[in-house]
Protein backbone atom coordinates (compact mmCIF):
# COMPACT_ATOMS: atom_id res chain seq x y z
CA UNK A 1 0.00 0.00 0.00
CA UNK A 2 3.00 2.37 0.70
CA UNK A 3 4.56 1.62 -2.47
CA UNK A 4 1.72 2.60 -4.41
CA UNK A 5 1.14 6.02 -2.39
CA UNK A 6 4.37 6.82 -2.82
CA UNK A 7 3.90 6.18 -6.37
CA UNK A 8 1.23 8.25 -6.96
CA UNK A 9 2.79 11.20 -4.58
CA UNK A 10 5.25 10.92 -7.29
CA UNK A 11 2.96 11.34 -10.37
CA UNK A 12 1.63 14.59 -8.36
CA UNK A 13 5.00 16.10 -7.88
CA UNK A 14 5.38 15.77 -11.87
CA UNK A 15 8.46 17.10 -13.46
CA UNK A 16 8.58 20.09 -16.26
CA UNK A 17 11.60 21.31 -18.89
CA UNK A 18 12.25 24.86 -19.00
CA UNK A 19 15.01 27.16 -19.88
CA UNK A 20 17.11 23.94 -20.45
CA UNK A 21 16.43 22.09 -17.16
CA UNK A 22 13.97 19.65 -16.25
CA UNK A 23 12.41 20.32 -12.64
CA UNK A 24 10.07 18.49 -10.50
CA UNK A 25 7.46 21.07 -8.99
CA UNK A 26 4.41 19.56 -6.57
CA UNK A 27 1.35 20.25 -7.42
CA UNK A 28 -0.14 23.81 -6.11
CA UNK A 29 -3.76 23.76 -3.91
CA UNK A 30 -6.70 24.73 -5.91
CA UNK A 31 -10.06 25.46 -5.25
CA UNK A 32 -13.31 26.68 -7.20
CA UNK A 33 -14.88 30.45 -6.08
CA UNK A 34 -18.24 30.93 -7.54
CA UNK A 35 -18.69 34.24 -9.51
CA UNK A 36 -21.27 35.65 -6.86
CA UNK A 37 -18.45 35.36 -4.80
CA UNK A 38 -15.42 36.89 -7.17
CA UNK A 39 -18.00 40.07 -8.04
CA UNK A 40 -19.13 41.14 -4.68
CA UNK A 41 -17.68 44.52 -4.45
CA UNK A 42 -17.78 44.03 -0.85
CA UNK A 43 -15.22 41.29 -1.19
CA UNK A 44 -12.80 43.31 -3.02
CA UNK A 45 -9.92 43.15 -0.99
CA UNK A 46 -10.56 39.32 -0.04
CA UNK A 47 -6.77 37.34 -0.71
CA UNK A 48 -9.05 34.73 -2.74
CA UNK A 49 -10.77 36.81 -4.32
CA UNK A 50 -7.66 38.70 -5.85
CA UNK A 51 -6.78 35.48 -6.89
CA UNK A 52 -9.39 34.23 -8.63
CA UNK A 53 -10.07 37.29 -10.57
CA UNK A 54 -6.18 36.84 -11.64
CA UNK A 55 -7.19 33.59 -12.84
CA UNK A 56 -10.06 34.71 -15.03
CA UNK A 57 -7.74 36.88 -17.05
CA UNK A 58 -5.46 34.14 -17.53
CA UNK A 59 -8.34 31.89 -18.82
CA UNK A 60 -7.74 32.45 -22.78
CA UNK A 61 -3.94 31.38 -22.09
CA UNK A 62 -5.21 28.57 -19.95
CA UNK A 63 -7.35 26.91 -23.15
CA UNK A 64 -4.57 27.58 -25.48
CA UNK A 65 -2.18 25.85 -23.57
CA UNK A 66 -5.11 22.98 -22.77
CA UNK A 67 -5.65 22.58 -27.12
CA UNK A 68 -2.07 22.65 -27.54
CA UNK A 69 -1.86 19.60 -25.05
CA UNK A 70 -4.64 18.07 -26.65
CA UNK A 71 -7.28 18.21 -23.93
CA UNK A 72 -11.01 18.67 -24.10
CA UNK A 73 -13.68 20.78 -22.36
CA UNK A 74 -14.65 18.42 -20.16
CA UNK A 75 -10.64 18.11 -18.97
CA UNK A 76 -10.23 21.83 -18.68
CA UNK A 77 -13.52 22.10 -16.70
CA UNK A 78 -11.29 19.50 -14.30
CA UNK A 79 -9.27 21.61 -14.07
CA UNK A 80 -10.89 24.51 -13.32
CA UNK A 81 -12.25 22.53 -10.52
CA UNK A 82 -9.14 21.38 -9.00
CA UNK A 83 -9.85 17.65 -9.86
CA UNK A 84 -7.91 16.71 -13.11
CA UNK A 85 -5.42 14.12 -13.27
CA UNK A 86 -1.77 14.92 -12.38
CA UNK A 87 -0.65 13.46 -16.30
CA UNK A 88 -3.64 16.45 -17.31
CA UNK A 89 -1.84 18.93 -15.05
CA UNK A 90 1.61 18.52 -16.46
CA UNK A 91 0.85 18.60 -20.03
CA UNK A 92 -1.45 21.79 -19.46
CA UNK A 93 1.49 23.43 -17.17
CA UNK A 94 4.34 22.60 -20.14
CA UNK A 95 2.38 24.24 -22.60
CA UNK A 96 1.98 26.83 -21.38
CA UNK A 97 5.85 27.02 -20.54
CA UNK A 98 6.35 25.96 -24.03
CA UNK A 99 4.05 29.47 -24.88
CA UNK A 100 6.36 32.03 -22.79
CA UNK A 101 3.87 31.94 -19.96
CA UNK A 102 6.59 31.40 -17.36
CA UNK A 103 7.16 34.29 -15.19
CA UNK A 104 10.14 35.84 -14.58
CA UNK A 105 12.22 35.83 -11.37
CA UNK A 106 11.08 37.77 -8.60
CA UNK A 107 11.55 37.87 -4.58
CA UNK A 108 8.74 35.91 -3.87
CA UNK A 109 9.38 33.41 -7.03
CA UNK A 110 13.37 33.34 -7.01
CA UNK A 111 13.85 29.73 -8.48
CA UNK A 112 12.29 27.98 -11.34
CA UNK A 113 10.37 25.54 -9.51
CA UNK A 114 8.88 28.61 -7.47
CA UNK A 115 8.96 30.57 -10.95
CA UNK A 116 6.63 27.41 -12.30
CA UNK A 117 4.97 26.79 -9.28
CA UNK A 118 3.46 30.10 -9.85
CA UNK A 119 2.32 30.19 -13.10
CA UNK A 120 0.55 27.05 -12.47
CA UNK A 121 -1.31 29.02 -9.38
CA UNK A 122 -1.91 32.13 -11.27
CA UNK A 123 -3.86 30.06 -14.14
CA UNK A 124 -5.91 27.91 -12.09
CA UNK A 125 -3.87 24.74 -12.18
CA UNK A 126 -3.89 22.43 -9.19
CA UNK A 127 -5.79 20.50 -6.85
CA UNK A 128 -8.12 20.13 -3.92
CA UNK A 129 -7.89 18.28 -0.68
CA UNK A 130 -10.95 15.80 -2.20
CA UNK A 131 -9.32 15.50 -5.96
CA UNK A 132 -6.07 14.81 -4.85
CA UNK A 133 -7.42 11.69 -2.31
CA UNK A 134 -10.11 10.41 -4.36
CA UNK A 135 -7.33 9.73 -7.37
CA UNK A 136 -4.59 8.81 -3.95
CA UNK A 137 -7.48 6.48 -3.29
CA UNK A 138 -8.59 4.46 -6.82
CA UNK A 139 -4.81 3.95 -7.33
CA UNK A 140 -3.69 2.62 -4.58
CA UNK A 141 -6.31 -0.13 -5.03
CA UNK A 142 -5.95 -0.33 -8.91
CA UNK A 143 -9.62 0.23 -8.87
CA UNK A 144 -12.08 1.30 -11.54
CA UNK A 145 -14.33 4.47 -10.20
CA UNK A 146 -17.80 2.46 -11.05
CA UNK A 147 -16.16 0.05 -8.89
CA UNK A 148 -17.22 2.07 -5.96
CA UNK A 149 -20.09 3.53 -3.81
CA UNK A 150 -18.16 7.13 -4.98
CA UNK A 151 -20.01 9.53 -6.99
CA UNK A 152 -19.54 9.02 -10.72
CA UNK A 153 -18.42 12.51 -11.40
CA UNK A 154 -15.02 13.51 -9.65
CA UNK A 155 -16.01 16.74 -9.68
CA UNK A 156 -19.37 15.97 -7.62
CA UNK A 157 -17.41 13.66 -5.19
CA UNK A 158 -16.54 15.77 -1.73
CA UNK A 159 -15.69 12.55 0.23
CA UNK A 160 -18.19 13.41 2.89
CA UNK A 161 -21.25 10.43 4.16
CA UNK A 162 -18.76 7.85 3.22
CA UNK A 163 -20.58 5.07 5.44
CA UNK A 164 -23.12 5.54 2.70
CA UNK A 165 -20.39 4.47 0.15
CA UNK A 166 -19.43 1.26 1.28
CA UNK A 167 -17.23 2.65 4.17
CA UNK A 168 -16.71 1.41 7.43
CA UNK A 169 -15.55 3.73 10.41
CA UNK A 170 -12.63 3.04 12.29
CA UNK A 171 -10.70 3.69 15.15
CA UNK A 172 -8.27 6.95 14.90
CA UNK A 173 -6.35 4.34 17.01
CA UNK A 174 -6.19 1.30 14.21
CA UNK A 175 -5.53 3.51 11.49
CA UNK A 176 -3.60 1.91 8.72
CA UNK A 177 -1.99 2.67 5.23
CA UNK A 178 -4.49 3.35 2.58
CA UNK A 179 -7.30 5.03 5.25
CA UNK A 180 -9.17 8.32 4.66
CA UNK A 181 -8.86 10.68 7.19
CA UNK A 182 -11.78 13.27 7.30
CA UNK A 183 -12.49 16.40 9.33
CA UNK A 184 -15.77 18.39 8.97
CA UNK A 185 -16.17 21.73 7.59
CA UNK A 186 -16.13 24.49 10.35
CA UNK A 187 -18.80 26.00 9.96
CA UNK A 188 -22.24 26.24 7.41
CA UNK A 189 -21.13 26.83 4.10
CA UNK A 190 -17.95 25.91 3.91
CA UNK A 191 -16.30 23.03 3.56
CA UNK A 192 -14.60 20.08 5.03
CA UNK A 193 -10.83 18.86 4.58
CA UNK A 194 -9.71 15.20 3.78
CA UNK A 195 -6.47 12.76 3.77
CA UNK A 196 -4.98 9.99 2.92
CA UNK A 197 -3.33 8.19 5.64
CA UNK A 198 0.36 7.23 4.92
CA UNK A 199 1.64 5.52 7.84
CA UNK A 200 0.54 5.81 11.98
CA UNK A 201 3.46 5.11 14.09
CA UNK A 202 4.82 6.20 17.24
CA UNK A 203 6.26 9.72 17.96
CA UNK A 204 10.33 8.83 17.55
CA UNK A 205 13.04 10.48 20.35
CA UNK A 206 13.36 13.06 18.85
CA UNK A 207 9.99 14.29 18.08
CA UNK A 208 8.68 13.50 21.43
CA UNK A 209 11.38 16.03 22.78
CA UNK A 210 10.24 19.07 20.57
CA UNK A 211 6.53 18.33 21.67
CA UNK A 212 7.28 18.33 25.17
CA UNK A 213 8.02 22.12 24.88
CA UNK A 214 4.75 22.94 23.85
CA UNK A 215 2.38 24.01 26.19
CA UNK A 216 -0.19 21.24 26.79
CA UNK A 217 1.14 18.55 24.78
CA UNK A 218 2.78 15.01 25.13
CA UNK A 219 2.13 14.57 28.70
CA UNK A 220 2.06 10.39 27.56
CA UNK A 221 2.14 8.35 24.46
CA UNK A 222 2.11 10.35 21.04
CA UNK A 223 1.09 8.53 18.04
CA UNK A 224 2.49 10.10 14.74
CA UNK A 225 -0.12 10.02 11.53
CA UNK A 226 1.52 10.26 8.14
CA UNK A 227 -0.95 12.18 6.17
CA UNK A 228 -1.02 12.78 1.77
CA UNK A 229 -3.24 15.12 0.43
CA UNK A 230 -3.45 18.79 -1.25
CA UNK A 231 -3.62 21.06 1.60
CA UNK A 232 -4.87 24.76 1.69
CA UNK A 233 -2.72 27.89 0.61
CA UNK A 234 -3.96 30.77 2.08
CA UNK A 235 -4.60 32.29 -1.17
CA UNK A 236 -0.72 31.84 -1.36
CA UNK A 237 0.99 29.65 -4.55
CA UNK A 238 4.18 28.64 -2.32
CA UNK A 239 2.22 27.47 0.79
CA UNK A 240 0.43 24.14 0.89
CA UNK A 241 -0.48 22.05 -2.12
CA UNK A 242 0.33 18.33 -2.61
CA UNK A 243 2.20 17.57 0.27
CA UNK A 244 3.24 14.84 2.59
CA UNK A 245 2.82 15.82 6.53
CA UNK A 246 3.29 14.38 9.81
CA UNK A 247 0.81 15.41 12.39
CA UNK A 248 0.99 13.54 16.69
CA UNK A 249 -1.94 12.67 19.02
CA UNK A 250 -1.07 12.92 22.25
CA UNK A 251 -3.17 9.98 23.11
CA UNK A 252 -4.19 11.04 26.84
CA UNK A 253 -5.47 14.45 26.01
CA UNK A 254 -6.56 13.79 22.32
CA UNK A 255 -4.31 16.98 21.91
CA UNK A 256 -3.27 17.66 18.52
CA UNK A 257 0.02 19.11 16.44
CA UNK A 258 1.56 19.79 13.36
CA UNK A 259 4.99 21.18 12.46
CA UNK A 260 4.04 24.30 10.51
CA UNK A 261 6.19 26.79 8.43
CA UNK A 262 6.03 30.48 10.21
CA UNK A 263 4.83 33.53 7.94
CA UNK A 264 5.84 36.85 7.74
CA UNK A 265 2.50 39.34 7.59
CA UNK A 266 3.97 39.82 3.95
CA UNK A 267 4.16 36.25 3.18
CA UNK A 268 7.78 35.75 3.36
CA UNK A 269 8.92 32.44 5.47
CA UNK A 270 10.64 32.57 8.46
CA UNK A 271 11.02 29.55 10.35
CA UNK A 272 9.40 26.07 11.16
CA UNK A 273 7.40 26.26 14.59
CA UNK A 274 4.71 23.38 16.25
CA UNK A 275 1.13 24.58 16.31
CA UNK A 276 -0.64 22.94 18.76
CA UNK A 277 -4.67 22.11 18.85
CA UNK A 278 -6.17 21.89 21.99
CA UNK A 279 -9.24 19.91 22.76
CA UNK A 280 -12.62 21.17 23.62
CA UNK A 281 -15.82 19.15 23.50
CA UNK A 282 -13.94 16.99 20.78
CA UNK A 283 -10.41 17.00 19.16
CA UNK A 284 -10.27 19.51 17.14
CA UNK A 285 -7.72 20.18 13.92
CA UNK A 286 -6.97 23.05 11.42
CA UNK A 287 -7.15 22.64 7.78
CA UNK A 288 -5.25 24.72 6.12
CA UNK A 289 -1.17 25.26 5.64
CA UNK A 290 -0.73 28.70 7.02
CA UNK A 291 -1.62 31.21 9.74
CA UNK A 292 -5.16 31.66 9.00
CA UNK A 293 -6.47 28.56 8.94
CA UNK A 294 -9.99 26.98 10.57
CA UNK A 295 -10.50 24.43 12.70
CA UNK A 296 -12.84 21.54 11.85
CA UNK A 297 -14.02 18.54 14.06
CA UNK A 298 -12.93 15.13 12.95
CA UNK A 299 -15.87 13.22 10.96
CA UNK A 300 -13.51 9.63 11.34
CA UNK A 301 -10.93 7.58 9.86
CA UNK A 302 -12.67 5.57 6.92
CA UNK A 303 -11.55 2.44 4.94
CA UNK A 304 -13.65 0.12 2.75
CA UNK A 305 -15.87 -2.47 3.93
CA UNK A 306 -14.47 -5.16 2.38
CA UNK A 307 -10.90 -4.37 3.93
CA UNK A 308 -11.75 -4.56 7.24
CA UNK A 309 -10.99 -7.92 8.31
Amino acid sequence: MQVRLDKFLERATPWFTAEGKDVAVRIPFRMTMNAEAVNDPRRAGDAWVVQERTVRANEPELIAAARAAGLSKDDVSRLHEGRATPEQIRAVTQALIDAGHLPGSSRDAPDLPARIKKMMFDHGIGLDCAGFVQQDFLASRGMARQATGLERDIANENLANLRHKGFARVLLTDARPGDLFILNPPGRGEVGHTMMVYDRRDATKDELAELRKQPGFASGRVTAYVLDSSYGSNAQFDVGGVMRQVWWRDEDTGTWARKMEELDPDGSKLDERFEVWLPKEKPLVEQVYGPDGHRHSIDGMYRPRGETR
